[in-house]
């Protein structure tokens, strides 16, 4: 069972003004529920439409034990039920395929306790639009930029965790994301888009007023500056990924690729043709061989 508690929120603003504002409450039960043993059971097989992944449910935000528990039963029934439909459909199919090197579905795993300290929902809403109002006021000394967009997301956490293993885990994070964006025009009609994002840990990080203006100007100015830039003509040649860029490219690259779930058996070929065949890394079947053309560099700094 692992129960996320979480409040959300997201403002908007443009140009000093409030677009948007949502501050929301909630709490959401997920169950993985395997019925069979560790090498066969319920996981991992698509029937139909379903058979992927954990389901989910709403729970009553306020502490009422009944009302939570009642709720947890009734999900844990349902999902109960369905999983001994699913391990009979999966047998079956299993006894008229031939498939080698199937792994086992579960592992045997120490138990762990891991409790962190739960974080307070402080989320402040008014804070937040008036950070957004007052960062998005620079723009408007900016007539190039066509449209702008502040977006403040933040998000507060507690993940509880319970199996019949007996681990037991309590997690409590944080998030605040400032994501900047805007769009012009070059002189040749040619939209030109940029941005910024900046990601926080902890309340106290989050910039004054006067910082965070200064950041929105400052991508004012260098926004101003590319729609005014001279057209760059067409390039071939190398392109060199460094910062966040070379990151975010490994991981599209490479990390999607072998951290996936381990494909999972189709009842249906069909099915498996229109989802894709989700999981199963595209370098499953990669290992100790070239995934690379031999051009390519690979340096780790």
């Amino acid at each position: 069972y692992t129960i996320d508690d979480a409040q959300q929120l997201e403002v908007h603003a443009t140009l000093g003004t409030l677009t948007q504002s949502n501050l929301d409450r909630g709490r959401y039960l997920s169950i993985d529920l395997r019925v069979g043993n560790y090498s066969l059971d319920n996981s991992n097989f698509v029937s139909g439409f379903s058979g992927f992944g954990a389901d989910y449910a709403q729970l009553p935000i306020d502490n009422n034990y009944d009302a939570i528990r009642n709720q947890i039963y009734l999900q844990t029934d349902q999902v109960y039920k369905d999983a001994l439909e699913t391990i009979s459909k999966k047998r079956a199919y299993l006894q008229t395929r031939v498939i080698t090197n199937r792994p086992d579905d579960f592992l045997k795993l120490p138990t762990n306790r891991i409790l962190d300290k739960s974080e307070e929902f402080d989320l402040n809403k008014a804070k937040f639009e008036e950070l957004a109002k007052a960062a998005t006021v620079v723009f408007r000394d900016y007539p190039d930029i066509i449209s702008s967009d502040l977006k403040i997301q933040a998000a507060i956490a507690n993940q509880y965790l319970l199996n019949t293993n007996g681990t037991r885990a309590l997690r409590g994070d944080r998030i605040y994301i400032l994501d900047l964006s805007m769009m012009g025009k070059a002189a040749d009609g040619e939209d030109i888009f940029d941005g910024d994002r900046i990601i926080y840990n902890s309340l106290a990080a989050i910039p004054s007023v006067a910082d965070l203006t200064t950041w929105a100007k400052g991508n004012a100015d260098r926004m101003s500056k590319l729609i005014k830039a001279d057209t760059l003509e067409e390039y071939i040649g190398p392109v060199v990924f460094t910062a966040d860029a070379a990151g975010e490219f490994f991981r599209q690259l490479f990390v999607r690729s072998i951290s996936n779930l381990p494909q999972p058996t189709f009842e249906n070929e069909q099915m498996a043709t229109i989802i894709g065949r989700a999981g199963g890394g595209e370098f499953a079947e990669k290992l100790n061989r070239r995934v690379l053309p031999a051009s390519f560099t690979v340096y780790d700094d």
